[in-house]
């Protein structure tokens, strides 16, 4: 945590005494282009932004003497919709006993001025486009929004992700001035209204992961999430029983991987979890490797009244090496399309703790699903027996699933079932989507989009 004194304001100029040093220091937090739901800002629009930096010497001080001023502008170009509602919710809540980071206020450590506009429209858009039930987050690109730098790869304390986090739900775009692995002590609890994104680093955490736990408006963008455990947790858990919505989410171009054997589900949970009534999520051109339990939309702890809400779109993901839960769901609306299943697989005898299972997509429990274009593929293993591994979507307990131009890749040998179980879904898309073929083109695509990039 961020002691008194230690955190500075900067704006457009840091000691820079010419207007190209100032295109060079903005380069590092903002990229051009619209947003993704920008529209037209009117004379009246004025967007005042602060721009938070933490410098840290090599010797762990911060450096006193950084020139600041600050300035107001109208901005009269685009401003990002701000008729989409945030939430800002009052309650946080603790998983497993650690205590999340809700009792630091938002810069508590300074009080910012007002600085020269951050137009949250700069950012680039989403390529593609965001689609799905979580299509209309907006993140924290919103007018009167900060733009934090992280400049240290600690855990916490001056320029940390950590540290950018605590905002209190004010609006915040996170970028980061490095690439590398931040090695987390504990999961970051996020906050509602904002967006991490990492585009242009190849930058993420390692250990631990984030919660998002009755918030609202967050997108994680570009990020790798890897070697989680060993504690039996979440890579990035959405929702939380503590009675506040969770909604509008996004997770897009992310890296989610374990290490060797370290994706056993005797050593951690699900690679993403959806839970407690959790909506309008995306999650869509992130990478799974290696983790044994992919996708857990809804996790029965709860019945239908509260975790019928739930509404996930799954598209353009690839899954290679894990063992089950692509998804495992619940209660729910599900959308379940152009996603690449590879080599799924038990991770050791199902008749040894935790009991494993394996298979590719399950609906139970009243879920209603389409499950589109999609491409299968696997080779028998030794650890199958007495799993459901060949069943490549399976339906039990009332769950409906309409499946839907799949195709099994000519590199599959295992002899897979699609819909077992299964009864069509009264359930429709609620929304345009971009669905191709589940062609060998699907797998070349995914092979080169999916996950974080540089």
């Amino acid at each position: 945590m961020a002691q008194p004194g230690t955190e500075i304001a900067v704006v457009w100029a840091v000691r820079l005494r010419s207007w190209l040093g100032l295109g060079l220091l903005l380069g590092l937090g903002c990229e051009s282009g619209a947003a993704h739901d920008a529209g037209p800002a009117g004379p009246s629009d004025a967007v005042t932004v602060t721009v938070t930096v933490m410098v840290t010497d090599a010797d762990g001080s911060t450096d006193a003497d950084a020139d600041a001023a600050t300035a107001t502008v109208t901005d009269a170009a685009t401003a990002t919709d701000a008729g989409t509602s945030t939430s800002t919710d009052a309650s946080t809540s603790t998983d497993a006993g650690t205590a999340p980071d809700a009792s630091t206020a938002a810069d508590a450590s300074t009080t910012d001025a007002p600085d020269a506009a951050f137009d949250p429209s700069s950012l680039a858009p989403f390529a593609p486009p965001l689609e799905g039930f979580g299509a209309t987050t907006i993140g924290g690109a919103q007018p009167g929004a900060t733009l934090y730098l992280v400049t240290s790869l600690a855990d916490d304390g001056p320029g940390t992700l950590r540290e950018g986090c605590r905002t209190q739900d004010q609006p915040r775009v996170i970028r980061f001035a490095q690439s590398g692995r931040i090695d987390l002590l504990q999961p970051i609890d996020l906050p509602s209204n904002l967006t991490i994104d990492g585009r242009g680093q190849d930058v993420g955490v390692r250990h631990k992961g984030f919660w998002i736990h009755g918030r609202s408006h967050v997108i994680l963008e570009n990020l790798a999430i890897e070697d989680v455990g060993p504690s039996s947790e979440d890579g990035v858990q959405i929702g939380f029983p503590n009675q506040v919505d969770t909604h509008h989410v996004v997770l897009d171009h992310l890296s989610l991987r374990q290490s060797g054997t370290s994706g056993d589900s005797a050593n951690v949970d699900e690679a993403v979890s959806v839970i407690y009534g959790a909506h309008d999520v995306t999650i869509s051109w992130s990478r799974f490797e290696r983790w044994e339990k992919a996708l857990l939309l809804g996790n029965g702890d709860v019945d239908g009244t509260i975790d019928g809400a739930i509404s996930v779109t799954v598209h353009h993901n690839l899954f290679v090496g894990t063992g089950r839960r692509h998804p495992r769901a619940r209660w729910g609306r599900f959308d379940v399309y152009n996603n690449s299943l590879r080599d799924w697989h038990g991770y050791d005898w199902a008749w040894l703790t935790p009991y494993r299972d394996s298979y590719g997509a399950w609906c139970q429990s009243d879920c209603r699903m389409i499950f589109e274009a999609n491409r299968l593929s696997r080779q028998p293993d030794p650890h199958d027996v007495l799993m459901h591994a060949d069943d490549a979507l399976r339906c039990t307990e009332g769950g409906q699933a309409s499946a839907l131009a799949n195709q099994i890749a000519p590199t599959n040998t295992a002899p897979l079932a699609i819909g077992n179980g299964c009864q069509s879904t009264s359930f429709g898309r609620p929304y345009p989507a971009t669905i191709g073929p589940a062609d060998e083109l699907l797998d070349q695509s995914l092979d080169q989009q999916a996950g974080n990039r540089p």
